[in-house]
């Protein structure tokens, strides 16, 4: 209980974050899910709680639904949780929004490319990157054609 405290200490982690944690630093696999049920028991650990400020962080950072989708499989998040929590977080309702900051912002970065198809690519590419729908992206570059103005 101490170590997985201490562990927490230092900043949120998800139950199977921590488990992983736990097991790598040689505990049984019985006793750090007694200790996953205590803490989740305790609201030490929220994997809800923490999977909304987590997905909020990355929506601030820029990224889109596909790759924080992916960063929380990663952490081990239930696809029933992150359903949930996408629905919640209106993450697909703030895509377009989202992917707007994130383009005006690669703009600005760009300013002395003076190519407007390398602009678009590159944009095109980041935005791929970041996690956003192939879909929105044709959306955003091809028919509002972005140039470095």
């Amino acid at each position: 209980m101490r170590t997985a405290k201490n562990i927490l200490l230092r900043r949120h982690h998800f139950s199977q974050e921590l488990a992983k944690k736990l097991e790598k630093r040689g505990f049984a696999v019985d006793i750090i899910q007694k200790v996953i049920a205590e803490f989740t028991r305790l609201n030490y650990l929220n994997d809800k709680e923490y999977g909304r400020l987590y997905i909020e962080e990355l929506i601030r950072k820029g990224y889109g639904p596909v790759k924080i989708r992916y960063k929380l499989k990663a952490k081990g998040i239930d696809s029933l949780i992150m359903d949930e929590l996408f629905l919640e977080s209106r993450v697909y309702e703030r895509e377009f929004e989202s992917a707007e900051s994130v383009i005006k912002k690669k703009l600005s970065q760009l300013s002395s490319e003076n190519n407007p198809q390398k602009i678009k690519n590159k944009i095109s590419y980041f935005l791929y990157y970041r996690g956003y729908s192939s879909q929105l992206i044709r959306e955003l570059i091809i028919e509002k054609r972005i140039s470095n103005e």
